[in-house]
């Protein structure tokens, strides 16, 4: 066969075809960029313009604020209102705790900053801050009722010691801020070391916690005046009542054994009138033991019983309670008994010594 040559036509038409389509593809390929170009412009143009919208409003809404709230004379602090249902922190103590100045911005203000500054005070029980606009702010407090001074053994005077504490009646410990006459009636816990404790703790021995249940109970009724109670033993509670009598008194049941002290010294009054009680042991169930101011307390000698309050509701009442007091024995009455002794004993011997020789 005989092989015929391409013409230089068709060469030349694929050469150009070549050639158009890497001219089409630049073309296209500059299009895109310059798109996306235009793309990344108008994205760009938008973020700004957004963002300096947004700082703008932030600025002009903080200006703003400046000019109506911050530094605005109508919204600074001109009352600070105190509602305190207790005597022993002061208006000018508040405000030294807190810092509020009046005349301050009452937006300027940080109110959790000045609650947690006067929650922090150990007589503080509760407390909270409010703004009340346009110029003021309220001051709801709770304090701490103490019932009962805390101090060391031998202490004379709680109130002037260091170390003694105040204790309210859920058992936290406070120093007061200051002396108000209503502390010097205060019962008065011996027997439990306060250097031990922190104030602002709240103590959970059980044999303080039974001493305020004590006072708890007794202040509801009053049936019994204290003075001060001793802990030392660590078995019971030792009471002075204010006429100086010592009770000796179980750490539980508080309502039964007051109700029992109760009947004790309401037989005490009527079967000896005009006797000082001097101790009572309610440790006994049975016979309680009672001795009186002026007598000795190794000879009991056995009074009228004394009939114990029975609860409510109770089908028969409770076991009378016997009260033994220690009498006490004169040197006279001694003296008497040992000459009748000895007479009764001179005539038995002459009795026998004349049956003798009539015999």
């Amino acid at each position: 066969m005989i092989s015929r040559k391409k013409p230089a036509t068709n060469r030349r038409r694929s050469s150009a075809r070549r050639s158009q389509n890497l001219l089409e593809v630049k073309i296209r390929s500059r299009m895109a960029n310059s798109q996306r170009n235009r793309r990344i412009l108008v994205w760009s143009c938008k973020v700004i313009f957004f963002a300096l919208l947004v700082s703008g409003a932030i600025y002009g809404g903080r200006e703003g604020l400046r000019h109506f709230f911050w530094e605005n004379p109508e919204y600074n602090l001109a009352v600070v209102e105190i509602n305190n249902d207790g005597p022993a922190l002061t208006r000018e103590m508040v405000l030294a705790a807190t810092q509020l100045q009046v005349g301050e911005n009452i937006f300027g203000i940080s109110l959790a900053k000045a609650q947690a500054a006067l929650a922090e005070l150990p007589q503080v029980e509760r407390v909270e801050l409010r703004r009340v606009l346009p110029n003021k702010i309220t001051i709801e407090m709770t304090e701490r009722r103490p019932v009962a001074w805390l101090a060391d053994i031998g202490v004379p005077d709680p109130v002037t010691a260091e170390t003694s504490f105040l204790i309210d009646a859920k058992g936290s410990l406070f120093k007061p801020k200051r002396q108000l006459p209503e502390y010097f009636r205060l019962p008065v816990i011996y027997g439990v070391q306060p250097e031990n404790f922190l104030s602002g703790e709240v103590v959970q021995v059980a044999e303080v916690r039974s001493a305020l249940d004590l006072i708890r109970i007794n202040g509801e009724t009053g049936r019994v005046l204290i003075q001060n109670i001793d802990l030392s033993n660590g078995y019971c509670m030792v009471i002075t009542n204010g006429r100086g009598a010592k009770i000796s008194f179980p750490l539980d049941d508080i309502d039964r054994h007051l109700d029992r002290l109760t009947a004790v010294l309401d037989g005490v009054a009527r079967s000896h009138n005009g006797m000082e009680v001097q101790t009572v042991n309610l440790m006994v169930e049975r016979n309680i033991p009672v001795t009186f101011v002026g007598t000795t307390p190794s000879e009991p000698e056995a009074v009228a019983p004394v009939a114990e309050k029975a609860p409510e509701g109770s089908a028969s009442s409770a076991p009378s309670a016997t009260v033994r007091k220690a009498s006490a024995v004169s040197s006279s009455t001694k003296a008497k008994t040992k000459t009748t002794s000895s007479s009764t004993t001179k005539k038995k011997s002459s009795s026998s010594t004349a049956s003798s020789r009539s015999r």
